[in-house]
């Protein structure tokens, strides 16, 4: 941004508006219900998928293998830039990289994790892994915790697939 006083105008680059809006726009899409259809329009593709332009000033690429209503045409070579499309977000990266999907909402095992597993709470998992810092054991489909070697120490060894009596110290959805 330059400011002349002689002239009494302000010159903002559009480039630097958009990089500042793009944390905002982040945050909103954060807070989507997993079910929310977002609409963009084609910027392009490549060999990998095609791209889509969102909520202003954010871009996001759907892998080839994630089109529905654009696959014949990315078989054929006819993506078109400005074609309205409709998808949800897969997943935020970074403020560079967010992929999205065609297929369908993506189902996050996490969303409403910390309201079952919250601390102190007790439940039941089954040991998957064994590693020299700690065991991982799932809780839940796709949640895995890790009890760390120092809560084990005065326990018996641990085996791969027996099942475990646990209390959450605590949660991190964020982290997983």
């Amino acid at each position: 941004m330059s400011y002349s006083a002689d002239r009494g105008t302000i010159v903002v680059s559009h480039r630097e508006y958009l990089k500042a809006m793009i944390p905002t726009k982040i945050a909103e899409i954060k807070e989507y219900d997993n079910g929310v259809v977002v609409r963009g329009s084609v910027t392009g593709s490549a060999k990998f998928g095609v791209f889509c332009e969102f909520n202003e000033c954010l871009t996001g690429m759907i892998p080839k293998e994630n089109l529905v209503e654009l696959e014949e045409d990315y078989k054929n070579n006819k993506i078109k830039p400005g074609t309205e499309v409709e998808f949800w977000v897969n997943d935020i990266i970074h403020d560079k990289k967010i992929t999205l999907t065609q297929t369908g909402p993506v189902y996050n095992p996490w969303d409403g994790a910390e309201s079952i597993f919250v601390p102190m709470s007790a439940h039941t998992g089954k040991v998957i892994k064994i590693t020299k810092y700690g065991a991982f054991v799932e809780l839940a489909d796709d949640i895995v915790g890790l009890i760390h070697i120092s809560n084990l120490q005065d326990e018996p060894p641990l085996n791969v697939g027996e099942l475990v009596d646990i209390r959450v110290r605590s949660i991190s959805p964020a982290e997983r």
